[in-house]
């Protein structure tokens, strides 16, 4: 079985999918796998030509100086996603060809049209004061988290079930508890 996670940033879907993880699950996250392009050979250089120097940390891609840079200006987001995309999705379509339990948390699946390659998709909602609340936790500034919030369209491809992840750890526990059922899938490690 193959589920995606989506929904905006701080919304959860990392956490849902280490929930689903208990049932046996093996999770791709896209984020880590886009961490991953941004290093590659090719795509490195031509996100240095595009945003310059300033953008590595010893030799690496530093991954806030280049957010700063993007979710500021949504042109600048534009050319990093036109560059970076199209490997990514390469990218992540190979890892749903593995005959696994998997699932997908990728916030931009609609746009990759990955949406076939699923049997089912999982919309992750939270409060945006919550969700700014979490990356502030997480080491943004009020004005990143702003940035990136803002940054992010509204989900509006397909989906099978919604979570709002709004009450705290054990509802998520009994909501992903519930689609489980629902799809029939009853292993739990």
């Amino acid at each position: 079985m193959k589920i995606g996670i989506v929904g905006g940033t701080g919304s959860g879907k990392m956490t849902v999918a280490q929930i689903l993880a208990t049932y046996g699950f093996q999770i791709i996250d896209a984020d880590r796998i886009g961490w991953e392009v941004i290093e590659e050979p090719g795509i490195k250089d031509r996100l240095v030509a595009e945003f310059g120097e300033g953008i590595l940390k010893s030799g690496r891609i530093d991954r806030k100086v280049l957010g700063k840079i993007v979710f500021a200006d949504k042109s600048k987001l534009d050319r990093l996603n036109q560059i970076v995309h199209p490997r990514l999705i390469e990218r992540l379509k190979q890892e749903l060809k593995r005959d696994n339990d998997l699932v997908l948390d990728c916030a931009l699946l609609a746009q990759f049209s990955l949406s076939d390659e699923l049997d089912y998709i999982i919309l992750v909602r939270a409060p945006v004061e919550l969700r700014k609340k979490r990356l502030i936790e997480k080491g943004l500034s009020e004005a990143e988290a702003e940035a990136r919030i803002g940054s992010q369209d509204e989900y509006r491809g397909p989906f099978h079930f919604i979570i709002d992840n709004d009450a705290g750890i054990e509802k998520l526990k009994k909501e992903c508890g519930r689609i489980m059922s629902e799809v029939g899938y009853d292993r739990c490690l």
